[in-house]
């Protein structure tokens, strides 16, 4: 599904197993393992316990993290800034979209203090078995992602998350990307579980193209795109242009 005409700039980028291991072996050549690699350094507390950070969980975070730094820094880029260190920390949780994330531009770090600089920027990110995605968009847009593994949706399962307009117009699209359009919808409303899942509608022109998302009575025009960033994988991106009257 190709992105229309977007009124809104935004980037994306990805983060791979290889990715991590990267970053990790330039960490600890330097100056053993980074601790900031796996804290949370808006609480300087480490995200998880000793007995709970598992192998799998610590390579979900990083790649996310690492893909949102890079969604960021692409995206202003585009505007000609070129912030030389961006955190990416936690604002809160916010229902099915997990935890929320800010970006923050490192204006200053002394031994004893770091200066962090808000950016204004709308962040989503995606992880799945150490693989991420995410995009950023500026603030006051809103965008969404998700990656999933393809062919994981059975046909059985299709009537739970669409519609009947949404099976009627699904055309060529898979249960995956129409599952991923869904949860990028999702993440771009900022929907939480008191939503129904079912509440949210994507609709899609003859083309194939979506064009909006409903959600009960209001429809947001929006833009989307698939990509099939590695073999057996479907990523999803969605960028909301506003409120239609």
């Amino acid at each position: 599904m190709p992105l229309a005409n977007s009124k809104i700039p935004y980037a994306v980028a990805m983060a791979t197993p290889r990715d991590t291991r990267a970053v990790e072996s330039r960490d600890s050549a330097s100056r053993g393992i980074s601790h900031s690699v796996f804290r949370d350094r808006s609480t300087d507390e480490p995200l998880q316990s000793a007995r709970a950070w598992s192998e799998p969980l610590r390579g979900d975070w990083v790649a996310s993290r690492l893909a949102a730094k890079r969604a960021a820094a692409a995206l202003l880029a585009q505007s000609g800034r070129a912030p030389k260190e961006i955190d990416i920390v936690r604002a809160g949780w916010d229902g099915r979209t997990g935890q929320a994330v800010v970006a923050q531009h490192i204006a200053a770090l002394t031994p004893t203090r770091v200066l962090r600089v808000p950016l204004s920027l709308s962040i989503s990110l995606s992880h799945v078995d150490g693989h991420a995605i995410a995009a950023a968009a500026q603030h006051p847009a809103r965008i969404g992602v998700d990656l999933e593994r393809d062919g994981q949706i059975a046909p059985a399962h299709a009537h739970y998350f669409l519609s009947s307009r949404e099976r009627r117009d699904q055309g060529a699209r898979t249960l995956t990307e129409l599952w991923a359009l869904k949860e990028s919808a999702w993440k771009a409303l900022g929907c939480d579980d008191t939503t129904p899942f079912r509440d949210l509608e994507l609709v899609i022109d003859a083309g194939g193209c979506l064009r909006a998302v409903r959600l009960g009575a209001t429809v947001f025009p929006a833009v989307a795109e698939l990509r099939h960033p590695w073999p057996g994988w479907v990523a999803a991106v969605l960028v909301l242009q506003g409120i239609a009257a």
